[in-house]
């Protein structure tokens, strides 16, 4: 299966726990492909950046290689149309179209009221993981969401969630 993330999904994801960091956690654990580009990854940097609850620039860094290494990097080559009212959503679709994705997943009304386009599903990440929860074997797992929490709060370096991706073994997060 293969996904887009609007850049909502992933700022509600590093910064909240409820279904967005729920769709994060299955990205990390290799649930389903992630495709993204050059311009979603360069909107998420300056809403990080530039966010009421402003990161650091290492851990900035950190996300964005985190997201990259989990992600097919598409370079869409069709330029659409559909989002009229925030043109800038487009590159959502043009993404999904590029890496032959299934679902974009976005809090966004703009993409949300489109519903479809072509054979890709615009859902919201609630509606998603209801739709996909026997394929993705969405279950509430305490050591993933601790996992999160130690990612968020720069708990881990860089290089162990290298080694956790490619291994699926991490130390346990502690306060």
């Amino acid at each position: 299966m293969k996904i887009v993330l609007d850049t909502n999904i992933f700022i509600s994801g590093i910064h909240w726990k409820g279904p967005s960091e729920k769709i994060l956690q299955l990205c990390l654990y290799g649930k389903f492909q992630l495709i993204t580009s050059t311009p979603i990854l360069d909107e998420l940097k300056r809403i990080l950046t530039n966010f009421k609850k402003p990161l650091s620039p290492e851990t900035i860094k950190q996300w964005k290689n985190l997201i990259q290494t989990q992600s097919t990097l598409v370079n869409p080559k069709q330029k659409i149309n559909i989002v009229l009212e925030d043109p800038d959503d487009n590159k959502f679709i043009e993404a999904a179209i590029e890496g032959k994705a299934h679902y974009i997943i976005s809090q966004d009304k703009h993409l949300l009221n489109i519903k479809k386009y072509k054979n890709i599903q615009i859902l919201h990440p609630k509606e998603f993981l209801k739709n996909n929860q026997r394929k993705l074997e969405v279950k509430d797992d305490p050591t993933h969401a601790k996992t999160m929490t130690g990612i968020r709060e720069n708990y881990y370096t860089h290089e162990e969630i290298k080694r956790w991706l490619q291994h699926d073994k991490i130390r346990e997060f502690k306060r």
